[in-house]
């Protein structure tokens, strides 16, 4: 792994700060920890942090503070917050902070890692994207592996980027149905159930190491299958 791979970790409790530090170092991550809002705000202007991991239920008063300043951080590759309820991810969508992943506390070790691994694995090259051990050709719709190649439709190609744009979050049935062409479908939810489960097929036919799961009656999660 290469040593750029920086962590910045703003956990204002510090046994949790411990115990995420440590676990992350384990697989290779440099991780720097921001026990308090000064710190946060003075690490946040670093320019070679690859990944702000943020607990926002920690931050208490300064929450909406240090959530200003990562969004405003546009050096950053990506943004991952571990949030307790859904007026955390309002406040961020007000924010417009739209690199972000979230994490839903409380969350397994392997929940957290596969999500720090996601953000380091999708890597952009204009119209080409790495994710897993598959590229995504977004102009061409095609996926590839060292298996082989399999091209896919547009609205699989539309919920397919969707799903890494919100890697290991839950993305909802209805707002993946708002953004497909429902041209010749039956216009339902289940118009999505359909593209995805052609979308898991030509997944598993290249032998990709991306999975989408199902959160049944709420939307669909994309993750990378740990080895």
């Amino acid at each position: 792994m290469k040593s750029s791979n920086l962590v910045l970790l703003i956990e204002f409790d510090a046994v949790i700060a411990t115990a995420i530090k440590s676990f992350l170092m384990e697989y290779g991550y440099e991780v720097t920890v921001a026990s308090d809002a000064a710190s946060a705000i003075r690490l946040l202007q670093i320019k070679g942090i690859d990944l702000i991991l943020c607990d926002l239920h920690s931050l208490e008063n300064a929450k909406l503070k240090i959530a200003k300043h990562i969004s405003d951080a546009d050096m950053l590759r990506s943004v991952v917050l571990m949030l307790r309820n859904s007026e955390d991810v309002n406040m961020c969508n007000q924010l417009s902070m739209n690199v972000v992943k979230y994490l839903t506390i409380p969350f397994m070790p392997n929940d957290l890692l596969e999500t720090v691994r996601a953000c380091f694995c999708a890597v952009p090259n204009g119209n080409v994207i790495s994710v897993g051990n598959m590229t995504f050709n977004r102009r061409k719709y095609q996926l590839q592996t060292a298996v082989g190649s399999v091209e896919i439709t547009k609205n699989e190609a539309v919920i397919l980027q969707n799903l890494i744009d919100h890697m290991g979050a839950v993305v909802h049935r209805e707002v993946l149905h708002a953004q497909i062409d429902t041209y010749g479908f039956c216009n339902s939810n289940r118009t999505v159930d359909v593209h995805v489960s052609a979308l898991r097929k030509k997944l598993n036919r290249i032998d990709s190491n991306l999975e989408i799961l199902t959160k049944r009656g709420v939307g669909y999660i994309l993750r990378i299958e740990l080895t």
